[in-house]
C-alpha cells in the first residue's frame, strides 16, 4: 500500500499536480518515516517546492533528506541544494554545496555537473 501511494504521488508530481503530490508524500512520511521510500518522499517534497520556484522552502526540504539514515537520495539532494542557491543568487553557498558533493559523493552521477558549476562561478 505504501509503494502504491508513493507511485501515485510520484505520478502526480510528473503531471504537475503539486498539491496532490505534496499531500501524498507528506502523508507517507507521517505514516512511516522509517519506510525504505520515506527519504525519497522527502526528496520529492523538495522537488515540488523547486518546481514551484519556492527555492528557500526547497532548500529546507532538501536538507531534511540527510536526516534519513542510509538514504540513497543524499547526492541528489546535495546537488539540488547547489542549484537552489544558484537560483536565489547565493553563489558562495552554491559553491559550498557543489564542493560538498565532490568531497562526499565522488561516485555521484552529479559529480561532473558539480565540477562544471564550480568552474562557472
Amino acid at each position: 500500500e505504501y509503494n502504491a501511494k508513493y507511485i501515485k504521488s510520484l505520478a502526480h508530481y510528473q503531471n504537475g499536480k503539486w498539491d496532490l503530490s505534496l499531500d501524498g508524500f507528506k502523508f507517507l512520511i507521517q505514516v512511516d518515516e522509517n519506510h525504505d521510500l520515506a527519504d525519497n518522499c522527502q526528496y520529492w517534497i523538495g522537488e515540488v517546492y523547486y518546481a514551484l520556484k519556492d527555492f528557500n522552502r526547497s532548500i529546507k526540504e532538501f536538507e531534511k533528506v540527510f536526516t534519513f539514515p542510509g538514504t540513497n537520495k543524499s547526492d541528489d539532494a546535495q546537488f539540488k541544494l547547489g542549484i537552489c542557491y544558484v537560483n536565489i543568487g547565493q553563489i558562495d553557498n552554491a559553491k559550498q554545496e557543489f564542493a560538498n558533493l565532490l568531497e562526499f559523493y565522488p561516485n555521484s552521477e552529479y559529480y561532473k555537473r558539480s565540477q562544471e558549476y564550480l568552474q562557472k562561478y
